[in-house]
């Protein structure tokens, strides 16, 4: 290591510290004077003494007779770090003014007790001016406290590169290291290294206790380091000339590859539904994976409207993180994500994408009823069979299946698309019936509820005598049957439903004229109504007849018929010739009615009033 002037200087100025330690004095009222000095491995810095760790140092003891008495010196106790207790047993005789030099134990700089101190009590004894040894008084000397510190040498290192992990060989690192000094004295001539590196990173001229100070570099680094710092510096105490150094791990680790840089991103994503019905809000579980070897910074992700709905700091390779973004989606439609970021150093642009279309959702389903029976006999147990079929695109679950008259029906846990199914239903009837089926589900991608209803079924009980069971009653009238000569002729057709059972969707046609004369479509047993022909104009003798078609209870044909009614029209040329005798004859009998009541009135009172014989009258009709 090159040497400088300033640490040869220092060494020298600290050697000749080590002989000029500080002097303290003890006084025993004025009969001896102790004066200590501490020696060995030590140095003064800031009037304060120190050791190093282990090293050796002791005390000097210069004692002086200052009383006019004769004094013997019999022991020196001292008690050091630690409760070390050394006597000396001395028994020197010290005349008035004369001095005794005495050197003390040796004691070791122990860091375990800061600072170091050492007791020393001088005990003596006070000669007889007459030589009666009786009369000579054993005497004391206490002195102060002798401190002496162990110097101690630590540091706290933060060291800091604008990079960290992995970087690849040749990348440009500043390296920074701020250096604390919890030492307990200065220290001098500081240099900081990179082990690892073999790098120095700078140098620090002086460092006093509690004091920090910062050096840095810039390289191109081509090698790994894991952060641990060698410290050299001068010896504090100045006992070499040698530097001393400390190692310090700072927990700084930057691998460098050999490899070379790839950059590349992985993006891929689920939605919470594969089928929606319409506009629909769908939950998104995005993935994002750095499968290159740098480091990824200034992450963005977009949706398909250009909208930016997350950030991210920085993505180290093979890290992945998961996103989770909602947003409204339509059937049929390719829906696109983006997601890109920054090459660490760099103004490289990376990007990915992962694109989703999400099918409309249609819940269909079928239902095939059919009775196991072809007559259904009241009171008797019947079978009605189902078969149920799946015909949309997504599976139903928690399927529940009733009929609008018997009740529920089924409960089925599932049924896929596709699938078919099924089961049947043992009832009973009490008398005719008709029913829908009604279903309810929901579907396994919303979770919302499917509805579905079928057409009525009618359920009729068997009865031998049809008739009875439907019976309609066609007649129809008119008021005049026979025309003289062509002219109009107005009808009406009176219906009864006499059956047991109502008719449906009846239509009544006048068949001679192909004419729809009504129709209703719900026509109950024991209900009557006349339906009103609009006239007709006849001009030859014609046959009517009203015939009805609709539906029975039991959803087959129905049908009935009126009784024939003609309409007779006379052409002859002696109709005219009969009217008028008619009428002359008419007027005869009305005429004789009234001469037979006038002679009533006039014979009354009269008992033999003789009648005379009643006159045959012949008369004569076509």
């Amino acid at each position: 290591m090159k040497k400088r002037p300033v640490s040869i200087f220092l060494c020298l100025f600290l050697i000749i510290l080590q002989l000029f330690t500080t002097v303290d004095i003890a006084l025993a009222e004025g009969e001896l004077t102790v004066t200590t000095e501490i020696g060995g491995n030590v140095t003064k810095i800031n009037s304060q003494t120190f050791v190093s760790d282990l090293d050796l140092y002791f005390i000097n003891y210069k004692i002086k007779n200052t009383s006019n008495n004769e004094l013997i010196i019999n022991q020196i106790i001292e008690k050091g770090p630690g409760n070390n207790e050394y006597t000396h047993k001395i028994d020197i005789n010290l005349k008035p003014g004369d001095e005794l030099s005495q050197t003390g134990g040796q004691f070791t700089g122990d860091t375990e007790f800061i600072p170091n101190t050492v007791e020393y009590t001088v005990k003596y004894t006070i000669m007889s001016d007459d030589g009666d040894r009786t009369k000579d008084m054993v005497m004391e000397a206490k002195g102060p406290l002798i401190y002496v510190y162990v110097a101690e040498v630590d540091f706290n290192v933060n060291y800091t590169a604008d990079t960290a992990g992995s970087v690849f060989k040749g990348h440009q690192v500043n390296l920074k290291a701020e250096v604390l000094s919890i030492s307990n004295i200065p220290l001098y001539n500081l240099i900081i290294l990179d082990k690892d590196l073999g790098l120095e990173i700078g140098t620090i001229d002086v460092l006093n206790p509690g004091k920090k100070a910062s050096v840095q570099t810039s390289i191109q680094i081509d090698r790994s380091t894991t952060g641990e710092l060698l410290i050299i510096y001068d010896d504090p105490i100045g006992l070499t000339d040698q530097p001393l150094e400390k190692s310090v791990n700072t927990g700084l680790v930057i691998q460098v590859k050999d490899e070379a840089p790839v950059s590349s991103l992985n993006f891929s994503g689920k939605t919470n539904m594969n089928k929606i019905p319409g506009e629909t809000s769908v939950d998104f579980e995005l993935t994002i994976k750095n499968t290159g070897n740098t480091v990824l910074t200034e992450l963005k992700c977009m949706d398909w409207d250009e909208k930016e709905f997350h950030t991210h700091n920085a993505l180290l390779p093979d890290e992945e993180i998961k996103i989770s973004y909602t947003g409204n989606l339509e059937p049929d439609r390719k829906y696109e994500l983006l997601v890109q970021a920054r090459v660490e150093n760099s103004n490289q642009l990376i990007k990915s994408t992962w694109s989703t279309s999400l099918e409309k959702l249609v819940p269909k389903v079928e239902i095939q009823r059919s009775l196991s029976t072809e007559k259904l006999m009241i009171g008797e147990p019947f079978v009605l069979e189902y078969v149920l079929r799946n015909t949309g695109n997504v599976d139903l679950n928690d399927i529940k299946i009733s009929e609008t008259h018997f009740g529920d029906i089924t409960h089925i846990e599932v049924l896929k698309a596709g699938q078919e199914m099924e089961f049947n239903k043992e009832l009973k009837l009490n008398e005719k019936a008709s029913s829908r089926t009604i279903l309810t589900a929901f579907d396994t991608e919303t979770k919302k509820e499917y509805s579905y209803e079928s057409s009525e079924m009618e359920f009729v009980l068997d009865d031998t005598d049809e008739s009875s069971r439907q019976s309609l009653s066609v007649i129809l009238l008119t008021e005049e049957d026979r025309l003289s000569k062509p002219g109009t002729v107005k009808m009406e057709c009176i219906i009864e439903n006499t059956g047991k059972e109502s008719l449906y969707n009846l239509v009544f046609t006048l068949m001679d004229r192909d004419m729809i004369i009504d129709n209703i479509s719900v026509f109950e047993p024991e209900d009557k109504k006349t339906i009103f022909v609009p006239a007709l104009r006849v001009e030859e003798t014609e046959t009517f007849i009203v015939e009805v078609n609709g539906l029975g209870a039991d959803q087959q044909k129905f049908t009935a018929k009126s009784q024939p009614l003609t309409i007779t029209l006379s052409e002859s040329g002696l109709s005219g010739q009969f009217s008028v005798i008619r009428i002359v004859l008419i007027l005869i009998i009305l005429l004789c009615v009234l001469i037979i009541g006038v002679l009533i009135y006039t014979l009354k009172g009269s008992p033999r009033f003789l009648f005379g014989k009643k006159k045959k009258v012949n008369r004569e009709s076509r």
